[in-house]
């Protein structure tokens, strides 16, 4: 895994909960500022091509603690290698499928391919201190489906990239407390 962070932030294992966890701390009340990991961090470790002939399912727990109500920037699923995913309050990825809240407790799921995004806004909500599960399948390069706590979402049918992305996280501060990212669990694999 390869950590960034804007200006700030820490991540860092620890057995706050039962088998241990991931802590994506912002390390600032800062607006902006927060750590992000993506598995490989390098082009080329790159995890999952979609394609036509494959599906690939990705779901991970975690919950964000010291949130308020308008004062976490996050993002769970699969990007691209981008070393500022999340850059002034926006996804700066060009190519990513995932879920991600900014300045807001309303999850938004988003797909986007060179840059033009598909996005359903009022995915779900996340609650300060509450694990929720957050996955998607994507079906060949045609679909995909998100899930929250097991529920299936609105089916989409663009924005998918093509491009090699990777399991990404990112926890931003919105600049009135220090959000932290607990991540419970990640599992992804492509068939």
């Amino acid at each position: 895994w390869q950590l960034t962070a804007a200006t700030s932030g820490t991540a860092a294992l620890d057995t706050a909960e039962k088998g241990g966890v991931l802590l994506l701390d912002s390390g600032a009340a800062t607006n902006n500022q927060g750590p992000q990991i993506q598995m490989g961090g390098a082009v080329a470790a790159c995890s999952f091509i979609p394609s036509a002939a494959s599906k690939i399912y990705f779901e991970a727990r975690l919950k964000l603690v010291t949130i308020g109500s308008t004062t976490v920037q996050f993002f769970a699923g699969l990007s691209e290698v981008d070393t500022t995913l999340l850059a002034a309050a926006a996804n700066s990825s060009a190519n990513h499928v995932g879920f991600e809240a900014i300045n807001t407790t309303s999850v938004t799921f988003a797909a986007e391919v060179g840059s033009s995004r598909t996005a359903d806004t009022s995915a779900g909500t996340i609650a300060d201190g509450t694990h929720i599960k957050l996955g998607f399948l994507i079906d060949g390069v045609s679909s995909v489906t998100p899930y929250i706590d097991g529920v299936a979402g609105t089916k989409q049918t663009a924005g998918i990239p093509t491009a090699e992305v990777t399991p990404s996280f990112t926890c931003h501060s919105s600049a009135t407390t220090q959000p932290v990212m607990h991540v419970d669990w990640v599992a992804c694999l492509q068939a």
